[in-house]
């Protein structure tokens, strides 16, 4: 900028110069002669000479005013930079100085004042607070404020999860007779291609210190209890979205170890899926109560049983063959169904490098000889056939 004026200045002092030079050379030859020396009012003397003077005294006049303007502004750049490194070092010592320095020294003026809550020197002086304080402040009223909510509705945790699945079915056949072959049963059927989807969405809780409830909600065919997965087919239709698991268990604390949980739930017992599958999610009723122990070999022992009914039907009158109420055949038919069962389990650790898990269980299901089984042939229902015995060709 400095170079920019100083070169701005040059130049107009040239181009007077010139001017003033080629005024006189144009006088010169109009007249044929130079022009007298005439005075001008001031004492000064103008003409091709004279004039010239004036301009180079001009021209030096304006180099002091320069230099002079260039020395103010090294000056005021000098203290620009002074300034800068001042802010520059203060920050970097608040930086190095504790919180609650820093916090006291923002309760002074610039003036070395201290400052007043209404800004006079009258005023009674006002303590900062300091900065750890008020963080423990903050931190004390949202544990409260946690404490409140948590109060009311008790601690939720979230979870969820998606995923895709891709299948393919080979090989697969159907039981019409083969048109090939009427005496082989079968035809191959075209390959399968399916892509499902499954969707899941839980929240658990606390209500209290002894209460624990959970919610979960997942995709699936209603029909459908061993899988939560939803074919993507049906012309885009909407998919089902339903209850999967929903539980409260009561864990008093007069007793530990022992709990009582009701509703639809996680199968509570230790099993496989030659028994029972993974993906059934059972209701009704399960008490377990579990101990453990230490510096021994057996781990934990537990006892566990439970009351799952799974059918509720309502009472019907059966007509016996002469017409009339048969009721033992009536209770049969309104009988509800259910699984009944109990395990006891323990966990053993010989060494820190092996464990075992021992279980013995029974299941009794309740009810199940009243159900009409059905097998299903392609699109055709067929009940089990009573047989008389002995047979004939007819019956």
């Amino acid at each position: 900028m400095r170079q920019f004026i100083l070169r701005t200045l040059f130049l107009c002092a040239l181009l007077a110069a010139l001017a003033v030079h080629a005024a006189a050379q144009s006088a010169a030859t109009n007249d044929g002669a130079a022009a007298p020396p005439t005075a001008v009012p001031g004492g000064k003397v103008s003409g091709n000479l004279f004039g010239l003077g004036e301009v180079q005294r001009q021209l030096r006049e304006q180099g002091a005013e320069i230099e002079r303007l260039r020395a103010i502004l090294d000056q005021q750049t000098q203290l620009v930079y002074e300034l800068r490194a001042r802010v520059e070092h203060a920050e970097l010592a608040a930086q190095q100085q504790p919180a609650s320095v820093v916090a006291r020294n923002a309760a002074y003026t610039p003036d070395g004042a201290r400052g007043t809550a209404g800004g006079t020197a009258q005023d009674t002086p006002q303590p900062a607070l300091d900065t750890n304080e008020r963080l423990s402040r903050v931190e004390e009223q949202a544990k409260k404020t946690t404490e409140a909510l948590g109060k009311q509705l008790g601690s939720i945790a979230f979870s969820g999860d998606i995923r895709l699945r891709y299948e393919s079915f080979y090989g697969q056949q159907n039981n019409l007779a083969n048109s090939d072959n009427p005496a082989v049963l079968g035809n191959p059927l075209t390959t399968r291609q399916r892509q499902r989807l499954r969707l899941r969405f839980g929240a658990r809780g606390v209500v209290g210190k002894e209460f624990e409830w959970g919610l979960r909600l997942a995709t699936g065919a209603y029909p459908d209890v061993i899988s939560t997965n939803q074919t993507l087919t049906d012309f885009f239709s909407r998919k089902p979205f339903a209850l999967d698991q929903a539980y409260l268990t009561y864990k008093p604390a007069a007793l530990p170890g022992f709990q009582v949980q009701a509703g639809k739930f996680d199968v509570p017992w230790t099993r496989t899926e030659l028994t029972f599958d993974n993906d059934i999610n059972p209701e009704g009723l399960n008490e377990s109560y579990t101990r453990t122990f230490k510096h021994t070999v057996v781990k934990n022992l537990a006892f566990i049983a439970w009351q799952l009914p799974f059918l509720e039907r309502n009472s019907a009158f059966v007509l016996g063959a002469n017409g009339r109420v048969n009721l033992d055949a009536s209770g049969r038919a309104g009988r509800d169904l259910a699984l009944y069962g109990a395990q006891l389990r323990t966990r053993l650790e010989p060494s820190k490098h092996l464990s075992l898990t021992l279980s013995a269980a029974d299941l009794y299901f309740s009810g199940t000889q009243f159900i009409s089984p059905a097998q299903v042939f392609g699109s055709n229902i067929q009940f089990p056939v009573t047989v008389t015995i002995p047979a004939t060709a007819t019956t």
